[in-house]
């Protein structure tokens, strides 16, 4: 119900109209892409007998699987943060191949897995920040059943400095953090 601008049909290029919609030229939102991606990083081959697909992921992109529920993409993506069998498919990870058995394995890889279901599979909502981010890492900071606590709280604060969370203490409950 604003009148943002008067702009001349010679002038009305795309880009100025949509800055003038969201009150900023959306290229500051949306910095330039990549004019060419980098060299393959992953590459995911068809099962024998499936249908065709195969995916190659080039440095510098991201890469998301959509389509029917049901219809493996899922299961594709846990199998790649070892989370599940890969099946018959060959999975090549810069070069080599890749089948991780644990998502450490997969972290350590560099390989992140964020989940359809957020609160059922990518957190422990009534366990706290530093249990949440201390998870995947416990297994490297266990011995003889004791926690080394100065790695652990180094990395907690670390990664929740990196990711800016909000909190009175990394003792609070990740459930009652919003977002």
């Amino acid at each position: 119900g604003e009148v943002m601008g008067t702009v001349p049909a010679a002038e009305a290029t795309e880009e100025r109209l949509v800055a003038l919609m969201v009150g900023r030229p959306i290229g500051l939102a949306y910095p330039e892409r990549a004019k060419a991606a980098g060299e393959p990083v992953l590459s995911v081959l068809a099962e024998p007998g499936a249908p065709q697909v195969a995916i190659n992921v080039r440095r510098g992109t991201i890469v998301g699987f959509g389509g029917v529920q049901g219809a493996g993409q899922q299961e594709l993506a846990r199998a790649l943060f070892g989370l599940g069998p890969a099946g018959s498919r060959s999975i090549l990870y810069k070069g080599s191949a890749y089948q991780p058995s644990t998502p450490a394995a997969a972290l350590a890889a560099g390989i992140v897995y964020v989940p359809a279901d957020r609160r059922g599979e990518g957190l422990f909502a009534v366990h706290s920040i530093r249990e949440n981010i201390a998870l995947p890492h416990v297994d490297a900071w266990a011995s003889l059943g004791s926690l080394d606590q100065r790695r652990e709280a180094a990395t907690v604060g670390r990664e929740a400095d990196r990711l800016s969370i909000k909190a009175p203490d990394w003792e609070t409950p990740v459930s009652s953090l919003s977002g």
